[in-house]
């Protein structure tokens, strides 16, 4: 189906359309063998199915390396090195369609936003510190940002969707920095206000002593055993019960070095955030660094509902005193 469609002038979004009235599943779903599938299909899903060669029973391997076995790094190979095997099986497209396919997927005219004096010329290298981190509610996608004067966050997901509550969603870019804008700073407030670092002080110091003292107790033991002051089943009686402290204290110091190492870098984002808070107020703007620091995701809803998924939260305070060993 995707072959004639585009054979016949279609272009991806129309295909896409086509595909979701007809409740075609996405290889993805079939894979997986989803029965309630969503049957969205994405434009690159489509554009990769027009160019896969398997299709007119050509074999194709070799086009990705990885330095290992099980690398996340995957390095594209070029097409000269691969290995391809015409006629390997039997082909469910006729080569004449898949190359009419490829002809006419592949006329585009320029783009607007790359034309002269487009609109990226114009406004592409105006910063957009919330590019990347804005996503649909909805459907958990990435929302695109436009290159115009009033940019915009699109949801493109849906868009051969026309029934979903995000179809042709969008939310202006300046629109939705001022809301964010108040947000961070009552969350940069937040954290600093609850910046409880001093709360550790003194404990790792106080648990070194005690296992200063734990082991100065097992080395006079060992000299009263050595001058027949004490039998030998009251040394190793003595002697079990101090390594079980000590294995106990060992045990909680590293709960402290762990505690204070996150204190460290609590601490270095407080310095960054109190330089940030000078910025906010000084500029009244977000900055990308800003949004970097504090910003994993952004969720817009349709019906202009917002939430922020912050990278740090308030610290919490932990009373590590409550765990020390008498």
């Amino acid at each position: 189906m995707i072959f004639k469609l585009t054979s016949k002038g279609n272009n991806l979004t129309e295909i896409a359309s086509r595909l979701y009235v007809d409740k075609i599943p996405t290889p993805s779903e079939y894979k997986n063998g989803i029965e309630d599938c969503k049957c969205i299909w994405t434009n690159l899903a489509i554009y990769s199915i027009l160019y896969d060669e398997q299709y007119i029973g050509t074999y194709t391997a070799g086009k990705t390396s990885r330095s290992y076995v099980g690398s996340k790094n995957c390095k594209k190979i070029d097409k000269s090195k691969w290995i391809i095997i015409p006629n390997h099986h039997p082909a469910i497209i006729d080569e004449s369609l898949f190359k009419t396919a490829q002809e006419n997927i592949s006329y585009k005219p320029e783009p607007i936003n790359k034309r002269e004096n487009g609109t990226s010329q114009r406004y592409g290298n105006i910063e957009r510190p919330l590019k990347g981190k804005v996503v649909c509610g909805y459907c958990n996608h990435k929302m695109r940002l436009s290159s115009t004067r009033n940019a915009v966050f699109t949801c493109m997901y849906t868009m051969a969707a026309p029934d979903t509550p995000c179809h042709k969603f969008k939310i202006g870019n300046n629109e939705l920095s001022d809301v964010i804008y108040g947000l961070v700073c009552n969350h940069i407030d937040s954290l600093l206000q609850a910046d409880n670092a001093s709360n550790y002080t003194g404990n790792e110091t106080e648990t070194v002593d005690l296992i200063t003292e734990n082991k100065r107790k097992v080395r006079e033991m060992f000299e009263q055993f050595t001058r027949n002051e004490i039998n030998e089943d009251e040394f190793a009686s003595v002697k079990r019960q101090l390594n079980e402290e000590l294995k106990r204290l060992n045990q909680f110091n590293s709960t402290i070095n762990s505690e204070t190492g996150k204190l460290v870098s609590i601490q270095v984002i407080m310095n960054e955030l109190k330089k940030y808070a000078k910025q906010l107020k000084q500029e009244g703007t977000l900055s990308k660094s800003i949004i970097d620091l504090l910003v994993e995701k952004i969720n817009v809803y349709p019906g202009n509902r917002i939430t922020v998924e912050w990278i740090y939260s308030e610290p919490k305070s932990v009373d590590l005193s409550t765990a020390m060993i008498a």
